[in-house]
This record gives C-alpha cells, sequence and structure tokens, in this order.
C-alpha cells in the first residue's frame, strides 16, 4: 500500500520492519498526519492492540503527497504496490472550484488504464462547512482535481455512532453532475499512531476516513 503524505511513519513500533521510505521530507515530529494516516492503513498494533489497521501485515511505500501516484509506474514494478491512500487536496475554500474535473483529475484517469492493477483512494475533503449556492448547506464541496477523478475511489467521513455523515466531510455532486463520494468510512474521532515514538493521538476528517478503507 502506497501511503502518499506529510511523514515517514517507521520510527513508530508499529511500522517495524515494513516501510520503504522515499518521503523526501523524513520524520519531523509533531507533523504526525502522515503517521496516523498510515496506522489506519496498516498498522500493526504492536504497542496497543486496540490500535491495528485495516491491513497490518502490508508493506507501505511512504512517499509526499501526490509523489506517491506520479512515482506509481516504478512502484508498482518494484514493490508490487496495488493500493495507494492519498488523504490531502489543492483548493478548499473556493466554491467556484469544488468538483472540477482538470488536468489532475485526467492524469489520475488515464493512469486506470495504464495501471489497471492500482487503485487510488483519495480522501474526499472537509469542505461541508461551506454553503455553495444553489446547492444545500455542505453539497457540492467535493475538492476539485484528483478527489474529482472518475476513476479514483472518493471517500466521504462517517461519525462512528449513527453512521451519518460528519458535517465537515465533503459530498457531491461534482461539477458535471456525477455523484461523489464513492463510498464513506468512520473517519471521525480515530486514535491511530502518532509521531511521537509509541504515541497514539485522536484525529477527524476524510483523511482518517479514507486509509480506512483504502486499508480495508
Amino acid at each position: 500500500i502506497g501511503i502518499g503524505d506529510d511523514s515517514d511513519p517507521q520510527p513508530h513500533p508499529d511500522f517495524t520492519n515494513r516501510v520503504t521510505s522515499r518521503a523526501a521530507t523524513g520524520y519531523f515530529p509533531p507533523y504526525g498526519h502522515g503517521v496516523h494516516v498510515s496506522g489506519i492503513a496498516a498498522g500493526a498494533g504492536i504497542v496497543n492492540e486496540i490500535r491495528t489497521g485495516f491491513a497490518p501485515k502490508a508493506s507501505i511505500v511512504s512517499q509526499v503527497n501526490s509523489n506517491i501516484f506520479i512515482n506509481a509506474p516504478a512502484y508498482v514494478a518494484d514493490y508490487g504496490m496495488v493500493i495507494t491512500n492519498n488523504s490531502y487536496g489543492n483548493i478548499v475554500n473556493d466554491c467556484s472550484n469544488f468538483g472540477v474535473y482538470d488536468l489532475y483529475s485526467r492524469v489520475l484517469d488515464q493512469q486506470a488504464f495504464d495501471l489497471p492493477e492500482l487503485q487510488n483512494v483519495f480522501a474526499a475533503g472537509n469542505s461541508g462547512w461551506s454553503i455553495c449556492a444553489p446547492f444545500p448547506d455542505s453539497f457540492r464541496t467535493v475538492l476539485s482535481g484528483y478527489q474529482s477523478a472518475k476513476n479514483v475511489l472518493s471517500v466521504g467521513n462517517a461519525r462512528p455512532n449513527d453512521q451519518r455523515i460528519f458535517s465537515r466531510s465533503s459530498r457531491g455532486p461534482v461539477r458535471d453532475g456525477r455523484l461523489k463520494p464513492e463510498i464513506a468510512g468512520i473517519g471521525a474521532f480515530i486514535t491511530s499512531a502518532g509521531p511521537y515514538g509509541s504515541y497514539y493521538f485522536e484525529n477527524t476528517g476524510t483523511s482518517m476516513a479514507s486509509p480506512a478503507i483504502a486499508g480495508g
């Protein structure tokens, strides 16, 4: 599984001997977003079994954000990468930009044909607080570009207690009318690996729902 994010998770014991690091940013606490995301997708629960991720025996290829799919042809060939998780986005506060199919979308859609054994998974965004008239509150707020591609899975955030969509989770339709996200996972109040040794911490967002789907 490829993790495109902001940090290299391997100093945490839950990833012992399972990380191939291509993340040029290295490991810089307290920026633990990438560590947390990696734990949800593939943490082994070595420190705390309750915090085991969805694919605890998977090998991880760690890279910085979009570089994970930019370098996908090499990672598929060299490491057998079959899925990527991407918990990041571009413009997050502009209704005129939400849901736009652009060059980034096109690149990912072409990759689905070039690398049919690879599935890219993206967090849909946390822009559900926006009101983009004439749509109802929080609708048509899926991020443009990566998240609006046709051949990726975009993931919404559901609440753990009643499985309703979390208030800040982005939702469609995208600009051309397609339904997004395709699936939702529980991404609210999730405890996972943190950036300080054997530390765990809680976070909420589509960033947490997406690796649950990718790992699952």
